[in-house]
């Protein structure tokens, strides 16, 4: 008998092993549908966008993610991005010929983020796609000669800045390419070295010293040379990628190593010689621009050359920014601490100047509200602010109170608080009060949770009349998708038609005061884009979880061909 129990449990944990396993299938087959719908839409969007750089970036960012689906296809859409962008600098020197007024801005160009994308994936390909998509500015950067006259010949050394930015770029590509072809890495990263020194320096040398330590140690003699030759500025300003590339190696030099450590490593004695050239210059009192980096040198004079530290600090006090640092910073963030007894930094924060005071007070007050003393935190602030800055500091207090009765599970008194609100406070407040209670107990809440959306849907109005408003509406949606999706859906649905109005205005307002957000009809999409007028479209990740195949069809309802590709992209983004 125990036998036939024993053999009955088996075959039972190997049924329910199997319903788990078929479950799980069925997921991932769902998700690979998921994220395939996605993609061809995303593509079919990007294919009709009007701008290059548009096509660009979004085409290699949908790259990325169908990398682990299919390669070929990734490829495909990283040389079709590179291609857009070779196409997008070309329409930006038509555009600069056309009227230079409307010059297509060097910082708007996606070539970086798109390169840096492909290099993910395929090092190699970014790196061909790097030499191929080079602007012509940063060409006659590259080529030009040094002058025989003293002539002015650039814009506040834009060339100079053009040749390190491109040299950066290069290296990093170089280093991801070494990275993913072992069987190249030496001759990548000997190359990448012999063309300059850069940020990348010092990962350069630690890749190089894997495959070559001899190579290694002789390229970062020349390295270190390179820093000490450098005066460290262009034209009156100071050179902050030759500055970041010492401090690199510098700060390598100085981290702690185990004994084990066999990674690459600086002769001392070339740190000691490059740590003297900055220090020469950081301390000069002829120049004025260099100070700010003396504060980043005393961790790494305190190793090397301790008499130096004093200098370093009377330097540091020189720098253009020293005037607004606070000596107090250490004491106000001791005083604040939860370790200082309340008694002595009450005592030690009337000796303070009024802002820090306020800080220790406020931090104070926070800490009997946190322990449940809602009457000790309010004497505390009433007896030290006054006039709009105790309205203000009570304000604050009681929003700090919410959360703790929330925490507490004390939903009631919260709630009363919460509607003792001014009217600006208390939408937020209630969103907190519905997502507490209901993470608390999901079955049980439910129900309070919904009615106390329901009391922050009523202080809106039916139509958003602002900017605010809107995002107070989208962060309801966002509360609702957790606790009652299908009246998330139909918020979010409702307001797809005002958007699409505002996004339309928004265009035509942009486009005719040639803003740099809107370009020949179209929203410019670098960095994420401004596709919704800056709002937080998380929304739409939410309601995807809830039902894909409806939040897809409302992604269809929005009229901007932009919009639609890039609440696809965010979507499919958000898959592992």
């Amino acid at each position: 008998m125990t036998k036939l129990r024993f053999a009955f449990l088996i075959l039972s944990l190997s049924q329910a092993s199997l319903v788990l396993a078929q479950a799980d299938d069925e997921a991932a087959k769902e998700r690979l549908r998921q994220k395939t719908v996605l993609a061809e839409a995303i593509i079919g969007e990007t294919r009709e966008l009007r701008l290059p750089e548009n096509r660009s970036i979004v085409l290699a960012r949908t790259g990325i993610r169908l990398w682990g689906i299919d390669q070929e296809k990734a490829r495909e859409l990283f040389n079709e991005a590179a291609n857009e962008l070779i196409a997008a600098v070309s329409l930006a020197e038509s555009e600069k010929r056309r009227n230079p007024q409307f010059a297509y801005a060097q910082g708007q160009m996606p070539r970086q983020q798109v390169l840096d994308l492909i290099a993910q994936k395929d090092a190699d390909l970014a790196l061909k796609a790097f030499y191929r998509t080079r602007t012509p500015d940063v060409e006659r950067a590259l080529a030009a000669r040094p002058a025989a006259d003293q002539r002015i010949r650039n814009v506040g050394n834009n060339d100079i800045y053009l040749i390190q930015n491109e040299l950066n770029l290069e290296q990093r590509l170089i280093r991801a390419a070494a990275d993913q072809n072992p069987e190249k890495a030496i001759e990548f990263l000997k190359a990448a070295l012999k063309r300059g020194v850069g940020p990348e320096v010092v990962n350069l040398l630690r890749k190089l010293h894997e495959k070559d330590a001899e190579s290694a140690a002789s390229l970062g003699r020349e390295a270190i040379g390179q820093l000490i030759q450098k005066n460290y500025t262009v034209g009156n300003q100071p050179d902050h990628n030759a500055f970041q590339a010492a401090f690199q190696v510098l700060n390598d030099s100085v981290r702690q190593r185990p004994a084990t450590d066999k990674s690459f490593n600086f002769a001392v004695t070339d740190i000691r010689a490059l740590f003297d050239k900055l220090l020469s210059i950081v301390t000069d009192l002829r120049s004025t621009n260099s100070f700010q980096y003396a504060q980043q040198l005393i961790p790494i004079a305190e190793k090397f050359r301790p008499e130096t530290v004093a200098r370093l600090r009377e330097a540091a006090q020189r720098a253009p920014y020293a005037p607004f640092r606070s000596g107090q910073a250490d004491l106000i963030r001791r005083l604040s601490s939860t370790d200082t007894p309340v008694d002595q930094a009450m005592a030690e924060a009337a000796k303070l100047d009024a802002e820090s005071r306020r800080t220790v007070y406020q931090s104070v007050a926070n800490r009997f509200v946190q322990g449940g003393d809602m009457a000790r935190a309010r004497q505390i602030i009433g007896e030290h602010f006054a006039d709009a800055a105790l309205s203000s500091a009570q304000e604050a207090l009681d929003y700090q109170y919410v959360h703790y009765l929330i925490n507490q599970g004390k939903f009631q008194e919260a709630e009363s608080l919460i509607d003792e609100f001014p009217d600006h406070a208390r939408f937020n407040a209630l969103i907190s009060l519905a997502d507490g209670a209901f993470s608390r107990d999901q079955k049980e809440n439910q129900p309070l949770s919904i009615r106390i959306l329901q009391k922050a849907r009523a202080g809106l109005p039916d139509r958003p009349e602002n900017s605010l408003q809107l995002q107070h509406m989208l962060r309801l949606v966002n509360a609702y998708v957790r606790i009652e999706p299908i009246e998330a859906f139909n918020i979010s649905e409702g307001l797809i038609q005002q958007i699409n109005e505002l996004s339309e205005a928004s265009v035509v307002v942009n486009g005719f005061q040639s803003s740099h957000a809107v370009r020949m009809g179209e929203i410019v999409m670098i960095n994420g884009g401004n596709v919704l007028m800056g709002m937080d479209y998380s929304f739409v990740r939410g309601l995807a979880q809830k039902d894909f195949d409806r939040t897809v069809a409302m992604i269809r309802a929005f009229s901007r061909r932009e919009t639609r590709a890039q609440l696809a992209l965010n979507l499919l983004e958000s898959y592992p």
